[in-house]
């Protein structure tokens, strides 16, 4: 969805799909297998299929399962990936039905959360073709080697050994190939793909290439989009725009109008620029831009703190529990504390060096969740432990899921801290990992007329390291005053106050998550 990354054309982000592919490809061929597009697909403006970031990814993959049974059928494939740019509330990296391959239900999904870092993503979505194929994970398994000493490919954790990347696949991982080709459910891996014809069709309700709208079939069209010719997928005559919230009765929108409205202090909003139908990309601060007074940092457009986290579970008042909580519950790895579970449902004791991004240990604030579906005793916990006198509140939640209640399908990650939320100096919490936040803070600066503030001191620097200019002032730096009666094109925001990120910051590779 190249709406989501920086600002990409198609052209990019087919090019980045395929570089990603071909690295895939080199993991692979140390199984004597290779891995080859044959299909590429951007979706532009919206998704295709329903994918909700403020959704479990599970259901994410069951309709993305859904999309691609109902609308790539004609492929020939072995199995159908979805790269995405959205940022899953459990803060996966992905997900993948296993042991599908060959077949309609092989299907996975990889978040890009760096887009200048293709290896991670290519490292994340060969874990997933993996468990298409039907390899496990490699943890708690006797006897299965690996030959690098930071892990292998389909290690549960796709965050290696000190942040360094796997690239191979163990000896389980080979054995469990080797098992699924001999039962003969493999058998599609044994051909090798053709050349796809153009399969560009107007009238399949998707933009390709040559095309200015598609709205389906020409009764849909006259029924819901007068905007578009159904037959040459050209827009009609009058016509500025066809779709996009930026065009109305085939006209677009005044430049300035608020198309997307910012959702907190580290988002941003957007508005129409006059030229298309489509709200720009949504853009946010740069991580690592001070947020809630300075306790918290901006990450992938939201300000995770422990505190603020707290509050929305217990309610007014909540705010995290004493370190004592953290480091005494959350080493143990039991329903009170932990960094997650294992493959057989086990939980994880957290490291000492990651207590603080296991479970979410809070205090005070009411005496029950306030959320939803945590209103039961064993959705929940309280524990006042004694240490040298001194007495604790420690309350976690357990943010199980229930199959037979669909409110309870999107709470699990409220038991445990979010991805961004700081642990220490520099450094947030990645997939129950403490780790270095320089990888996720692009090291090039916004430009400037001045040698400190970036934006000139008059906006903000984006995550697309484009200057976000305050009210009455414009130009690439925001250094140069726009004519009042001018229709402002941003709102006011706080100066964006001089961090030394950039000059702290060194090049590490740290993919995150588990499928």
């Amino acid at each position: 969805m190249f709406d989501k990354r920086n600002g990409s054309t198609r052209s990019d982000v087919v090019h980045d799909s395929i570089q990603v592919a071909n690295i895939a490809d080199l993991y692979f061929r140390t199984l004597n297998t290779r891995v080859s597009v044959v299909y590429v697909e951007t979706w532009q403006g919206a998704n295709q299929a329903i994918i909700n970031p403020n959704e479990d990814i599970g259901k994410a993959l069951s309709n993305f399962n859904d999309y691609s049974a109902r609308k790539l059928f004609k492929v020939d494939k072995d199995t159908t990936q979805l790269l995405t740019g959205e940022v899953f509330v459990g803060g996966e990296a992905g997900m993948a039905v296993p042991a599908t391959v060959c077949t309609s239900k092989s299907v996975g999904i990889s978040v890009d959360i760096n887009t200048y870092e293709p290896h991670l993503l290519a490292g994340t979505m060969a874990h997933m073709i993996g468990h298409n194929i039907g390899m496990g994970h490699d943890d708690g398994r006797e006897e299965c080697s690996c030959r690098d000493w930071h892990g292998c490919i389909m290690a549960q954790a796709i965050v290696g050994q000190d942040n360094v990347q796997p690239y191979k696949f163990s000896e389980c991982s080979k054995e469990d190939y080797i098992d699924r080709l001999r039962t003969g459910n493999g058998i599609c891996l044994l051909n090798k793909p053709n050349e796809l014809a153009d399969r560009r069709t107007c009238g399949n309700n998707i933009v390709e290439d040559g095309e200015e709208c598609d709205c389906g079939s020409i009764e849909n069209c006259h029924k819901n989009n007068p905007c578009c010719d159904p037959i040459t997928c050209k827009l009609t005559k009058e016509a500025q725009c066809a779709d996009g919230v930026c065009c109305e009765d085939c006209q677009l929108k005044e430049r300035g109008m608020v198309c997307r409205e910012s959702t907190n202090e580290c988002d941003l909003p957007e508005h129409c620029t006059g030229l298309s139908g489509e709200c720009p990309v949504d853009m946010f601060k740069k991580n690592g831009s001070p947020c809630e007074s300075g306790t918290g940092q901006c990450f992938n457009g939201i300000c995770p703190t422990l505190s603020v986290q707290c509050e929305h579970i217990w309610g007014l008042g909540g705010i995290e529990a004493d370190p004592q909580c953290f480091e005494q519950f959350n080493s143990k790895g039991s329903i009170n504390g932990h960094c997650g579970s294992d493959s057989n449902g086990r939980f994880v004791k957290c490291s000492l060096d990651n207590v603080k991004c296991g479970s979410l240990q809070c205090q005070l604030g009411n005496r029950y969740p306030v959320v939803e579906g945590l209103d039961q005793p064993q959705d929940h916990s309280r524990t006042i432990i004694s240490i040298k006198g001194h007495e604790y509140e420690c309350k976690t939640t357990a943010g199980r899921k229930d199959v037979n209640n669909p409110k309870t399908s999107d709470l699990t990650y409220l038991g445990l801290v979010r991805d961004g939320t700081p642990c220490g100096e520099n450094l947030i919490c990645l997939n129950q990992t403490c780790t270095s936040i320089f990888p996720y803070v692009k090291q090039e600066k916004c430009p400037s007329n001045q040698p400190i503030n970036e934006c000139s001191g008059h906006g903000v620097c984006t995550n697309q390291n484009k200057c976000y200019c305050d009210s009455g002032w414009t130009g690439t730096d925001c250094s140069i005053q726009a004519e009042m009666t001018e229709t402002p094109h941003a709102t006011t925001t706080p100066d964006l106050q001089p961090t030394n990120l950039q000059d702290q910051m060194q090049k590490k590779e740290t993919p995150y998550g588990t499928s």
